[in-house]
């Protein structure tokens, strides 16, 4: 039984991985509910992922569980070691496999430098240093023979389905409208953004695998490209010239006094200033699994966007390729 806490974006994405491997699957969150269709096989249960109790009833029979949670940044400091320390609890002794999907926020400001899979946890951030903190706590618990556990990262989501993203429902919504897009920081530097759904595959690939245990990979990228390049090819794809504002840390300062969300995004400003990368050569050395080039992420993306709209208000897609 494959256990998956999150039916977010993530938890969405897994969950149409397992499916499409006749895999069967337990959905966990905190409500029982979801306003996302279920396929055929796939159950929804009620656990609070802070309750080591609850957990423990949920994953009892469990061959591999994957933690695809998420929480609003202003909440990260309080939600993250107290939900990871209670999945290292209720799973101590268990003989499944924990994959975690985290994120590159704990390395830090590598200063344009690529981010390895090996490197130090030297962030200087409030959200860096919580995920340094929850990813130390899981791989400690692995080393003291406690769990079985492995963590995948990704950088900053793409693709279908993303509600929280530079190019996800917002953005999606702004181009569609004709309204200004937004771009934050400097647009021209490359940034490694993550395919969702090839991150989703990745962490079927770890929870899989007896050697991935004990170590955080990094799922394969396409080669970064500037956020720039990436408005290009949503143009290129809709006929649509976008409207753009750049917004720089000030920016987002004197905005965060009004939005939360923005208030968080100041102290991680320098993801978008200078170069971000990711590289994942240790993965691909041990795993197979190639990534989906940009061209066709956009047209996934607008696939799916085409799919929520009315078919009169349905964006011009003018060069979609096959699945």
């Amino acid at each position: 039984m494959n256990v998956l806490f999150g039916t977010g974006q993530l938890g969405l994405a897994l969950m149409e991985k397992l499916h499409e491997k006749g895999e069967p699957i337990r959905l966990v969150n905190r409500s029982g509910q979801t306003k996302a269709p279920l396929p055929t096989g796939v159950t929804l249960v009620q656990a609070d992922a802070t309750d080591a109790r609850q957990i423990e009833q949920v994953t009892a029979d469990a061959t591999v569980v994957f933690i695809a949670l998420d929480v609003l940044y202003q909440h990260w400091d309080t939600f993250y070691e107290p939900m990871m320390g209670a999945f290292v609890e209720a799973m101590s002794g268990s003989k499944a496999r924990l994959v975690f999907g985290d994120n590159m926020y704990a390395y830090g400001n590598t200063l344009g430098k690529p981010m390895m899979e090996n490197a130090p946890y030297l962030a200087d951030t409030k959200k860096g240093g919580v995920r340094a903190r929850t990813a130390s706590l899981l791989l400690a618990a692995h080393e003291a023979g406690k769990v079985r556990a492995t963590i995948g990262r990704a950088s900053d989501f793409i693709g279908p389905r993303i509600t929280k993203g530079f190019f996800g429902l917002d953005f999606l919504n702004a181009l569609h409208a004709g309204k200004k897009v937004s771009l934050v920081g400097n647009p021209d530097r490359p940034h490694t953004f993550t395919y969702i759904d090839d991150f989703a595959a990745g962490l079927l690939k770890l929870g899989e695998s007896e050697e991935a245990l004990g170590k955080a990979w990094h799922i394969p990228n396409a080669p970064a490209i500037t956020p720039r390049q990436w408005l290009g090819l949503f143009e290129q794809q809709t006929g649509k010239k976008a409207r753009i504002q750049v917004a720089g840390k000030n920016t987002l300062r004197v905005l965060g006094l009004f939005n939360p969300l923005l208030k968080e995004l100041v102290e991680l400003s320098y993801q978008f200033e200078q170069p971000y990368l990711v590289d994942h050569t240790g993965f691909a050395r041990r795993f197979e699994l190639p990534y989906t080039e940009p061209e066709e992420v956009v047209a996934r993306t607008l696939r799916w966007y085409n799919e929520q709209l009315r078919p009169a208000t349905a964006i011009n897609v003018s060069a979609l390729s096959t699945p």
